[in-house]
């Protein structure tokens, strides 16, 4: 099995079963492509993020998306 799909499986259990969904990820994973996706946007609590993801096309788009999205100095 590839790893990173019993990674993505595991990561969808954990949300599945989870009161809150927190993200942290650096600005090179705003609008890449996944290898594989856990869960959908709107399934994200928090976003926690540094401060060059402000500068991805797609950053204002989570911002309205998602409910608390923090991002580092």
């Amino acid at each position: 099995m590839n790893h990173f799909i019993q990674g993505a499986e595991i990561a969808r259990a954990m949300v599945r079963n989870s009161a809150k969904t927190i993200i942290l990820a650096d600005h090179s994973k705003i609008g890449a492509p996944a290898r594989s996706v856990f869960c959908a946007i709107k399934e994200i609590s928090h976003l926690i993020v540094d401060k060059k993801a402000r500068e991805a096309p797609d950053f204002s788009t989570l911002e309205k998306s998602i409910s608390s999205v923090i991002v580092s100095k």
